[in-house]
C-alpha cells in the first residue's frame, strides 16, 4: 500500500467520476441519490475471493436496496474485463472501473506491488451526505460478508443518513470460501483475451 491513508469515519468524500463496465460515467453523488451506498473495492477479475464477495452481495442485493443501500463495485481492471465479470455474475450494480488507479491511490486502497497495481479489497459505507460512515479494509481471502453487514446494518438503522448514526467499523470478517466455478471463472477470465 502507498503512504496514503484510507478516509476516516466521518469525512466527507469528493466527488468523482468513473465509468462504469458498458462506459456509462458514473458520479458518486448520483449513486447516492437513492440513499447510503456500498462502495466493493476488489483486487480483479482474477480473484476468485473477490467473485465470491459479489455474488454474496449480488444474492441479498435487493434487501440492501430494501434498506436504502445502494451496492457498487470498484475494480482496476478494464471496461471488458469488468463487465465479463457483471455479465458472468449476473450483477444487478455497476462495477466502476479505476483503470487509471486514481480513486484508490487518492482513497489509500492501491497495492502497488501486484499486477502492475490493484485495489486492496474493502467495503466502504458512504451517507447520502457522501460521508463516511464505515470503512472496512480486508485481506485477500478475509472479507465482511454480506449477510453479517446486512445484519449489522439492521441492528444500526440508517435514519438520518449520517457518520453519526453508525458505530465505527463494528463489523468482523471472516474467511470466504471461493467454489469450484468461482475458482474455475478466475482462472478462465485470466487466461483469455478479450
Amino acid at each position: 500500500m502507498n503512504e496514503i491513508q484510507n478516509p476516516q469515519v466521518g469525512e466527507l468524500a469528493e466527488d468523482f467520476t468513473l465509468s462504469d463496465s458498458t462506459g456509462t460515467p458514473r458520479t458518486l453523488s448520483s449513486l447516492l441519490t437513492d440513499g447510503s451506498l456500498l462502495l466493493i473495492f476488489y483486487r480483479g477479475y482474477w480473484c476468485p475471493f473477490c467473485l465470491r464477495q459479489l455474488a454474496e452481495f449480488r444474492d441479498l442485493f435487493d434487501v440492501f436496496r430494501g434498506l436504502g443501500v445502494g451496492i457498487a463495485a470498484v475494480a482496476v481492471d478494464s471496461l471488458e474485463q469488468s463487465d465479463r465479470v457483471r455479465r458472468q455474475y449476473e450483477l444487478p450494480f455497476p462495477i466502476l472501473c479505476d483503470t487509471q488507479r486514481q480513486l484508490v491511490r487518492a482513497w489509500g486502497l492501491f497495492n502497488a506491488n501486484e499486477r502492475d497495481g490493484i485495489a486492496v479489497p474493502a467495503v466502504l459505507l458512504l451517507g447520502r451526505d457522501r460521508r463516511f460512515r464505515s470503512i472496512m479494509v480486508e485481506g485477500v481471502a478475509t472479507r465482511v460478508r454480506a449477510a453479517d453487514l446486512l445484519q449489522f446494518l439492521h441492528s444500526h438503522p440508517t435514519a438520518g443518513n449520517s457518520a453519526d448514526d453508525m458505530p465505527p467499523n463494528a463489523q468482523r470478517q471472516r474467511v470466504i470460501f471461493p467454489s469450484l466455478m468461482d475458482f474455475g471463472r478466475a482462472i478462465w477470465n485470466s487466461f483469455t483475451k478479450l
